[in-house]
């Protein structure tokens, strides 16, 4: 109670922040200890719920809200520091022995075809081939569908020998570094400083006693950093530092590229044309320089090989996958994270046609929601602002996003709660009240 009075915390804010962290909560147990808890058809509606309720709290509070003066306390960083030094400490401890549970060598094909196919990447760039070709290693053709950043950064752990499985957590680890330094200098409370610097820590615990293969199969880790590091880019107001965030996000799991119009849109009526084209015209580049130039210029219909990579894959799903004994029902479709399951059940004809029509209705929810977030910003554009705006509609624009895959595999689910960990401390920053406007 102290902090509260010495910060003149509203207790509706406390509230809030109850609520916030049990829906961090939810969110990260419901991919990892709590998995279809409510059932197929349910459980989607929950995490759908926890994604807009975490969204819509930022936006909410940042309209009524501000953060208060600088808090000057050095009190929490005393505690911090070694908790979070213990964290990390058990985490490269225990994590890397989840690696051998989950062997790979080469292109075999164990568990998954992730790891391989990252490796086929590497070993075609290192041995200067053109590494979009198709694969034949495994008995069937493949085309490889990886954008640049999601195989390239690993040659660095190649380079040095290691295990690939490292490079996520080194991203990850970045991510919580810098997470940890923003708390450190907001002004937030001391007990609340402590709190929140140790939230990543969640999803690290979650994922590794409930579901490890999120480290000895995946790597969307590495994704879910690219992602918190746009987060913290939007925060700094930096333009430059935002298209680099931006071009992260695009080059390699470009699930934010139906919202990215909405983004640039909110920055150019708050920030002015210019440095809305500035960093345009910066992420053009880099997409033309990163991944046009050297590789769909060798390919044109490279792009439309991946697509129907995806959908083929997609439709595996669909049909029934052969460690499922062709049942759908137990399969990814009804694992409890998505709307699949619904369009599966409750819809008419073939497995084909049932797909094409979730593509369907994920693209049409997915523009729905940035038009719908587009006219609530245009309606008070002039008391939004551009940080909270922009992290609270891109938490719920991906909450829709990825209830709506066609395949809805629980590890992609990391990155919205690396976006979710951003705006939580985003949130908490929030207490005073702003005058009537």
């Amino acid at each position: 109670m102290e902090e509260i009075v010495k910060n003149k915390v509203p207790k509706e804010i406390i509230w809030i922040r109850i609520f916030l962290l049990l829906a961090l909560w939810l969110e990260v147990a419901i991919f990892t200890k709590l998995q279809n808890i409510s059932g197929p058809y349910l459980s989607p509606i929950l995490a759908l719920a926890t994604g807009i309720f975490i969204g819509a709290s930022l936006l909410i509070l940042s309209y009524q809200y501000k953060k208060p003066v600088h808090h000057k306390s050095k009190s929490a960083r005393w505690l911090i520091l070694p908790m979070s030094l213990i964290g990390f400490g058990l985490v490269y401890f225990y994590v890397p022995q989840l690696f051998p549970k989950y062997p790979f060598e080469g292109y075999s094909l164990s568990y998954s075809d992730v790891l391989p196919t990252v490796v086929i990447f590497i070993d075609r760039f290192k041995a200067g081939e053109f590494p979009y070709q198709w694969i034949y290693d495994w008995g069937y053709p493949l085309f490889p569908t990886y954008f640049p950043l999601k195989w390239f950064p690993f040659l660095l752990p190649d380079y040095l020998n290691m295990d690939l499985r490292h490079l996520p957590l080194w991203m990850y680890t970045i991510c919580t570094v810098i997470f940890q330094w923003k708390v450190f200098k907001s002004s937030m409370g001391d007990y609340i400083k402590i709190v929140v610097a140790l939230l990543p820590f969640l999803p690290i615990f979650y994922c590794y006693k409930f579901e490890p293969m999120h480290f000895g199969v995946t790597f969307e880790y590495l994704m879910a950093g690219y992602y918190m590091l746009f987060c913290f880019a939007v925060l700094s107001r930096n333009i430059l530092w935002i298209a680099a965030g931006l071009l992260l996000c695009l080059l390699s799991r470009y699930s934010l590229v139906l919202w990215t119009p909405l983004f640039f849109f909110v920055l150019m009526i708050k920030k002015g044309f210019k440095p809305a084209f500035t960093c345009g015209c910066m992420v053009l580049a880099g997409i033309v320089l990163c991944y046009i130039i050297p590789f769909i210029s060798q390919d044109p219909q490279m792009f439309s090989k991946a697509m129907d990579t995806y959908r083929n894959a997609a439709l595996g799903e669909w049909r029934g996958q052969r460690w499922t004994g062709g049942n759908v029902n137990q399969g990814t479709l009804f694992n409890g994270t998505g709307f699949a399951a619904w369009v599966y059940a409750f819809t008419d004809g073939t497995p084909e046609e049932k797909l094409h029509f979730m593509q369907n209705l994920h693209l049409i929810v997915s523009c729905g929601v940035v038009l719908i977030m587009t006219g609530i910003f245009w309606i008070k554009r002039h008391s939004w602002d551009l940080r909270y705006f922009a992290l609270g509609s891109l938490k719920i624009y991906l909450a829709f996003f990825y209830a709506f895959l066609q395949v809805p595999y629980y590890y992609l689910m990391m990155i919205p709660v690396g976006v979710s960990l951003v705006v939580l401390f985003s949130s908490f920053e929030l207490s005073i009240k702003k005058a009537p406007q």
